[in-house]
């Protein structure tokens, strides 16, 4: 069914390193350019633009390895994108970004997300960035390896991504672990954020459930000063957790909005944003919105 192919695409994608010869054809060629030229909404507003990348006409020596420092092998095409600098640009990038990770996921292509492994050099050119933007990120495009290679069992290892957090570790209610039930129909929602990919498989995002509010936060670690690399990334991360968990409640019928609201700060934990229910509160709540 139509709206069960984002999460499809959620539980299917991976990270491929390794991809194949197999060339993409014109017709999807065509279609990923047309889809990358979209306006893609971010929760806060940023300005982003993405362009497909043709890995051998970038011109640069050594034009497999483009940017990736050899983490990635045999891509054809890399999907670069760029940001205005903006106070949560990061999170936006994040949240558009995984929209197109995933809409290639449902073309049956390989992506991978390369944050902090890439030189951004390589593609300030090619996108051809002012000084207020910037490349969060980039991901390599093509058909994956049916047998993972040794860069991909390498790397799925040291970041644990066969690994996730319970639920009671991320989600809370009141203060306590939230539980499966008590989530009721935003249970897909919350799982899908459960599985999401992190840099690292860090999965610094926690969410707060409270009625027709979801709270979202960064889990702070206190080893990543704000602006580094390590900030920045698990800022896009929780651009991710937000973006599966709004096309997820989607599928269900379940319309929302980002808002922020200083009043939900919580010791311990980096506020970001909340998805408010629309028109939830009549309906459930007799309260006005």
């Amino acid at each position: 069914m139509m709206e069960n192919k984002i999460i499809d695409a959620i539980k299917k994608r991976y990270s491929s390193r390794t991809f194949s010869n197999r060339t993409i054809p014109k017709e999807t060629i065509g279609y990923i350019q047309d889809f990358l030229g979209r306006p893609l909404k971010a929760p806060f507003g940023s300005e982003t633009s993405f362009k497909l990348v043709p890995t051998r006409m970038t011109g640069i020596k050594d034009a497999e390895k483009i940017g990736t420092y050899g983490f990635t092998k045999g891509a054809m095409y890399f999907i670069a994108g760029k940001v205005k600098k903006s106070a949560n640009c990061f999170e936006d990038f994040g949240f558009v970004f995984e929209k197109i990770i995933l809409k290639m996921t449902e073309l049956g292509l390989g992506t991978c997300w390369l944050g902090g492994t890439f030189k951004r050099k390589d593609f300030y050119k090619i996108l051809d960035c002012r000084e207020d933007e910037l490349i969060p990120a980039v991901t390599p495009l093509g058909y994956s390896n049916e047998k993972k290679g040794f860069r991909d069992v390498v790397m799925r290892s040291l970041a644990g991504s066969d690994k996730r957090m319970a639920w009671e570790e991320l989600f809370f209610r009141e203060g306590k672990p939230l539980g499966k039930k008590e989530a009721g129909e935003f249970k897909q929602a919350l799982e899908m954020v459960r599985i999401a990919p992190s840099s690292s498989n860090n999965q610094p995002w926690r969410i707060s459930m409270d009625k027709d509010l979801f709270h979202f936060y960064i889990k702070s670690s206190g080893s990543g000063k704000k602006d580094s690399l390590r900030d920045k990334l698990k800022r896009m991360d929780i651009g991710i957790a937000m973006y599966h968990f709004d096309a997820s409640v989607n599928t269900r019928g379940l319309k929302g909005e980002w808002q922020m609201d200083d009043n939900y700060k919580i010791p311990g934990l980096r506020y970001i944003s909340s998805w408010k229910r629309r028109g939830y509160d009549q309906q459930k709540e007799g309260r006005k919105v």
